[in-house]
């Protein structure tokens, strides 16, 4: 499970709107580190060799089970079993005027 029942302001230092938040995106970025993925920011959702997921987010929930979250060929999220890379998450709004992630936030799992 995901909780973002406390964020309290998004990216842009702006009062999060629950209800506009559409989407949850999980990425795996293999070989990356977080210097790594600055670099590319601006082509989070588009890096090649990574693995992305997404599951669609009732407005105003404030949290999702990544058991629901997919791949676009619709294989599951099995797990963080990939380990020599980046976890983010991030959550998306698709009818926001910007069209960066609400929120965003670097997992580091443990098993």
């Amino acid at each position: 499970m995901v909780d973002w029942s406390a964020l309290t302001k998004d990216g842009v230092g702006v009062g999060v709107v629950f209800q506009n938040i559409s989407s949850l995106r999980l990425a795996y970025y293999p070989g990356y580190d977080t210097a790594k993925l600055a670099e590319n920011a601006l082509n989070y959702d588009r890096i090649a060799g990574a693995t992305y997921y997404k599951a669609d987010v009732a407005g105003g929930e404030r949290g999702a089970d990544l058991a629901e979250v997919k791949t676009d060929s619709g294989q599951v999220f099995a797990g963080f079993t990939e380990t020599n890379g980046l976890w983010v998450i991030a959550l998306e709004c698709s009818k926001c005027y910007l069209p960066a992630p609400i929120a965003v936030a670097i997992l580091n799992p443990t098993n």
